[in-house]
């Protein structure tokens, strides 16, 4: 498993939009177009159970933490390709959660009390879980430091119980390992780890380009190590087209057109080490220039292979073409305001000139009525300004350009885009044996019982189809529903039938108690819910004329009769337990 701490990406937002938009993409991520679902959600802390409520909740206790801009943290923990956790892994993990974000070592409840939105999203094969934590203290209103500021620290904890007791595979150089049920840290985690921030990871993930940081580690040490002195230290950084300047109390080092961290390129670059090999600080001679930046540089052989040269091509095409229409664009907008500037000045130069002496009141409704005639004009120019921006945002959309990944799928298909994916990577590829050629598969057939297999987890047994996904929980006076599909509910039917007898009571939504009513009808399968006696006779004489019509098609054809088993249909699935 591995974590990743989201940063929010408006600062300048309010607390209610920040909760408000936030909320919504966990539980609903398919409304932003994207190809994630959420397959189970679930909420923790709230004195009410409507999610819009609860979303008025967490606004509401978020503002009572005056002293802190933004109370609310965003979480996301990830399995690997394959891994499938069930409703019990993902409330079991929350548990874990926010048990080990105490605010201190001696605190034993950890942040059990806060409010909490969490949502498990599925991508093709992946699962990762988006956790919606407010730091705001229920009792107090006062905004608390996760685990006394050290919340990525309890993360790497979190994440290492989270594989000792569920029984996920850790990820190499994991900090964290489970030893008498206690988190110890990992001395020996390989010496060849690369230091490189997540963000600048992903940039190099979703571009297939060499981040600034990376190609400064690969020149930067070599340079500084040859280097006899400041000028000849600057002269062989802009050969190479870098600069090294001074910023504040410090130095930055510009790998071409992006500032890095000295120390982050390597610890003896920084200005006070420096200063001890070649004496204080000179800037660069006027002789020594800065060369252009060279080409983008591909992350890695595969993504050179895979023609990241062609992309990066047309990606800075895209982009320069973005510029140059901004850039116009803003020039535009600049003119119509300044056009708009000169037009007032002139009309109030005109309508006060010459003398107003005695005529106070006549000037002053003047004034305000010209005011008003110039800010309807504003207004007017503002709209026009926001049209015009809009019709730029439609015709170049920030994310408009592909990631390298998505445009080798479009380029190069399928297995190409799954060898960059993995490529440079220490986590395990699936072994697969695909045929050739698609094969297209028949709907799927309803199954019973005898296709899922039981785990005993404690006092349940949770069953799970072929596939390793959870289908329903029996906790003993009761049968939890987790999987609506015609297959799962037909299955938690006939063990209901086998344990409990013939009087069975069926709890739902609405949806759910019309599959239970056609499943158990067409399987003989008997419903004692007395709200539901009229909805089952209507089902038993739609089914009698459906198999009447059928028998006399089949005579008329003179074959013998068939079985009118029904195919499933499609069910929305839920991510909250319903009981049968």
């Amino acid at each position: 498993m591995i974590y990743k701490k989201i940063p929010n990406p408006n600062q300048t937002a309010s607390k209610a939009i920040r909760v408000e938009k936030l909320a919504n993409y966990i539980v609903r991520p398919e409304r932003d177009g994207g190809t994630e679902k959420c397959v189970y959600s679930g909420t923790r802390g709230f004195l009410t159970d409507e999610f819009y409520s609860q979303k008025a909740e967490m606004i509401a206790l978020s503002e009572e933490a005056i002293r802190s801009s933004d109370p609310i943290e965003h979480y996301v923990l990830s399995w690997r390709e394959g891994e499938r956790p069930t409703p019990q892994h993902i409330e079991k993990a929350v548990d874990i959660l926010m048990g080990e974000f105490g605010m201190r070592e001696s605190d034993k409840f950890g942040m059990n009390e806060h409010q909490v939105i969490y949502g498990l999203h599925q991508d093709t094969n992946n699962y990762h879980l988006h956790i919606m934590l407010n730091r705001a203290d229920p009792l107090t209103g006062r905004s608390v430091r996760i685990n006394n500021g050290f919340d990525i620290k309890a993360l790497q904890k979190i994440i290492a119980r989270i594989e000792h007791e569920q029984g996920w595979t850790p990820e190499a150089h994991a900090r964290y390992s489970i030893v008498d049920d206690k988190p110890v840290l990992v001395t020996d985690r390989g010496k060849t780890e690369e230091h490189k921030p997540s963000r600048i990871r992903d940039a190099e993930r979703r571009t297939g380009e060499k981040s600034a940081l990376a190609i400064a580690k690969e020149r930067v040490p070599a340079i500084s190590r040859e280097a006899t002195d400041w000028q000849n230290f600057h002269g062989k950084l802009a050969e190479q087209g870098m600069e090294y300047r001074l910023r504040g109390a410090g130095a930055v080092l510009w790998s071409f057109e992006t500032p890095v961290k000295p120390s982050d390129v390597d610890r003896k670059l920084g200005l006070k080490a420096l200063e001890k090999r070649w004496g204080p600080f000179e800037a660069p001679a006027p002789g020594i220039e800065k060369k252009a930046a060279p080409s983008p540089e591909p992350v890695n052989d595969t993504a050179k292979a895979l023609g990241f040269g062609d992309y990066a091509k047309a990606r800075r095409i895209h982009l320069a073409a973005r510029k140059e229409a901004k850039a116009e664009l803003n020039k535009r907008i600049a003119a119509e305001r300044m056009a708009l500037f000169e037009r007032q000045r002139e009309e109030r130069q005109k309508a006060f000139a010459g003398s107003w002496k005695g005529k106070g009141a006549e000037l002053n409704a003047l004034r305000s009525v010209l005011a008003a005639q110039q800010a309807g004009a504003r207004a007017e120019i503002q709209d026009k300004i926001t049209d015009l921006r809009k019709g730029f945002s439609t015709e170049y959309p920030p994310g408009f350009f592909p990631d390298f990944e998505e445009w080798v799928r479009k380029t190069r298909g399928k297995e190409a885009a799954e060898q960059y994916r993995y490529s440079g990577r220490t986590r395990e590829i699936l072994m697969e044996i695909r045929p050739a050629e698609p094969v297209r598969s028949k709907d799927p057939e309803p199954r019973d019982i005898r296709d899922y297999l039981p785990e005993v987890f404690g006092r349940e047994v949770r069953y799970s189809n072929t596939q390793g996904k959870a289908a329903f929980v029996d906790s003993g006076p009761k049968i939890s529903v987790l999987d609506q599909s015609d297959a799962s509910v037909l299955a938690a039917l006939q063990l209901a039938r086998q344990k409990y007898g013939k009087d069975l009571v069926v709890t739902g939504p609405e949806e759910f108690r019309s599959t239970v009513v056609r499943l158990a009808i067409r399987n003989n399968i008997a419903l004692a819910n007395p709200e539901l006696q009229e909805q089952i006779r209507r089902e038993k004489d739609r089914v009698a004329t459906e198999r009447e019509q059928q028998r006399k098609k089949d005579q008329a054809l003179q074959i013998p009769p068939r079985s009118v088993a029904s195919r499933p249909e499609k069910q929305k699935k839920r991510g909250k337990d319903l009981g049968i």
